[in-house]
């Protein structure tokens, strides 16, 4: 599975299932994020324990990662990407779209 796909996948969340996301996520954003990191891992055809093994990592590490019971920092979302195949450029650039698209779509909420 090439990144195309993977990037299909992010453009695809659904930004409300992000809003339900566990008390350890600080706002609604961070949400988005762990909502399309799990998309992009599960695009990949990857399951966590598949993930971890890329990583070097636990399975524990990686599901508290999309739990956001543990933060992720660049670094470590570069080594998300690499291992999943997906560019972190790319990453970033579908996250501040699906971010943008939901602040217009929360804007459009309260003026009606």
């Amino acid at each position: 599975m090439g990144a195309t796909k993977s990037i299909d996948a992010i453009k695809s969340i659904d930004t409300t299932k992000a809003s339900s996301a566990t008390k350890s996520v600080f706002t609604e954003e961070y949400a988005v994020f762990l909502s399309q990191m799990r998309a992009m891992r599960q695009a990949a055809g990857l399951n966590q324990r598949e993930l971890a093994e890329r990583l070097g990592r636990s399975v524990l590490y990686v599901s508290r990662c999309e739990r956001g019971e543990r933060r992720v920092d660049v670094i470590e979302l570069r080594a998300l990407c690499a291992a999943i195949g997906v560019p972190v450029g790319e990453f970033v650039r579908q996250l501040d779209t699906t971010l943008q698209q939901s602040g217009n779509q929360q804007a459009g909420k309260t003026e009606g």
